[in-house]
């Protein structure tokens, strides 16, 4: 029975998921921006993302520059696009099993100025890094949920006054940075 609750449980917050993806996307997300230490809102994220990860057999580790800095962001949509980023990035993953994702945050000054999403066990072909924010890539790796989450990760960062970039590594893994503040 236990086997068939972990197929079970991360169903609800999918659809949570998929829902507030889709008001990021269209525009209608409502959230307000408010001062939240940066490890409370990792600590959710890597909550969110706990049955999934038993489910799909990944790890997950998270280091944060300053733990407890606050930091003002639309919380709900950061974890929601943090949440589309690992998604995006596991869809280039053909087994799961055993890949760890690294989530890797920084803040300075209360602004939330980077957060990187990162895989180094499988080797993705650079071709992929030019494609990977794509909308109609037909027949991209992890299909739709990846495409969708992607999608949301560089929405919210746009949201946010940032911008979004995917890295191929040289010799393995992938790099999803999410940049929250524009150099001046």
């Amino acid at each position: 029975a236990p086997a068939n609750m972990d197929v079970v449980l991360p169903q609800p917050w999918r659809a949570a998921w998929l829902l507030r993806a889709m008001a990021v996307l269209d525009n209608t997300h409502r959230g307000h921006q408010r001062p939240r230490p940066l490890g409370f809102i990792l600590t959710e994220v890597c909550e969110r993302l706990a049955a999934e990860a038993r489910l799909s057999g990944f790890t997950f580790t998270v280091h944060a520059s300053d733990w407890n800095a606050p930091v003002a962001v639309d919380e709900s949509a950061l974890v929601t696009g943090l949440t589309g980023a690992v998604f995006g990035t596991l869809g280039l993953v053909a087994r799961t099993d055993g890949v760890t994702i690294r989530l890797s945050a920084s803040a300075a000054a209360g602004e939330l100025r980077s957060v990187e999403v990162v895989q180094e066990d499988v080797v993705v072909a650079p071709s992929i890094a030019g494609r990977f924010f794509d909308p109609l890539w037909p027949e991209r790796p992890g299909g739709w949920v990846a495409g969708l989450g992607a999608s949301t990760a560089r929405g919210v960062a746009q949201h946010q006054g940032g911008s979004a970039a995917f890295l191929a590594g040289e010799r393995r893994g992938t790099t999803l940075r999410l940049n929250f503040v524009q150099p001046m």
